[in-house]
């Protein structure tokens, strides 16, 4: 049986800052998730001013805040098709829009009703062109989809650039340790990335970063840990490769210490030869 944790109550979350993993289950505005909640015709109306906005935002936005070639946008999917079963990878995929992630959103309303509760709903990264985001919305215009594709594309509450706030920092964050979250990018596209954030201000700490010599695999999630004024990392809110920064309570980089086979025999009292040693016949720490 699931253990409850303090003030979550039945939920179930996972270590520190984690994930809820489950919860009851609540019974949410517009019942089974079979059935449409808008016709494609109300889905052309609702998403084509939103994918020019997306274009026009992308356009104005500064060069040290974007990538030359990539753009990442969000596509929010109502909250009555959380099941894996309704996720739209078909209509986006088909249409050069490739899958960045996805994480939870609330959705507070629909089509200007009210929800008594904000509800869950998954909220897809996209990476693409800015030329394949104009062809998506002229297939738009045109209804140049199939069936399935349409039935997809009913499904999607909203689609914006990118979130108001990436940067989260307490109120009394000043200058201290954070972590960076970058969306999937190329080793060239991730080239570019850093030294755009360099131009920004981030010198010293990608520097420290350099000699430790992270490493990260391609098209993945890149985490990046850095130290930084508030003032800094707030002139990244709008870069559009970040997924997400938050304030940590520490960067702690391993230390290692060497011990000498004297050292180690005035711990242990007596000495060791040195195949003992390398055997892993003497214990040490580091």
């Amino acid at each position: 049986m699931a253990k409850k944790f303090g003030l979550f109550g039945s939920r179930n979350p996972i270590l520190g800052r984690g994930e809820v993993i489950s919860e009851k289950a609540r019974r949410t505005r517009g019942g089974g998730g079979d059935n449409a909640i808008r016709t494609f015709e109300e889905t052309q109306q609702r998403l084509l001013p939103q994918l020019s906005d997306v274009i026009e935002q992308y356009s104005q936005k500064p060069r040290h805040l974007k990538l030359h070639n990539s753009a990442f946008f969000t596509v929010n999917i109502d909250s009555k098709f959380l099941a894996k079963s309704y996720f739209p990878g078909g209509v986006l995929v088909n249409h050069d829009l490739n899958i960045a992630g996805t994480r939870y959103w609330q959705q507070a309303e629909r089509d200007g009703d009210n929800f008594f509760e904000p509800a869950k709903g998954r909220c897809v990264f996209v990476k693409t062109d800015i030329s394949s985001i104009d062809k998506f919305s002229d297939s738009l215009q045109s209804a140049s989809f199939n069936k399935t594709e349409r039935q997809q594309l009913t499904r999607i509450d909203s689609i914006t650039l990118e979130q108001v706030k990436k940067v989260n920092l307490p109120s009394d964050f000043i200058k201290g340790a954070a972590e960076l979250i970058f969306h999937p990018m190329t080793k060239t596209e991730w080239r570019e990335c850093r030294k755009k954030i360099i131009e920004v201000g981030f010198v010293d700490q990608f520097k420290i970063l350099s000699e430790l010599e992270l490493q990260f695999y391609e098209e993945d999630i890149r985490f990046v840990p850095v130290e930084a004024s508030r003032d800094l990392l707030e002139r990244l809110n709008g870069f559009n490769s970040l997924r997400f920064a938050r304030a940590l309570s520490r960067i702690k980089v391993p230390e290692f210490s060497v011990f000498s086979n004297t050292e180690i025999a005035k711990t242990f009292g007596r000495a060791r030869s040195n195949k003992e040693l390398l055997n892993g016949c003497v214990p040490f720490r580091c």
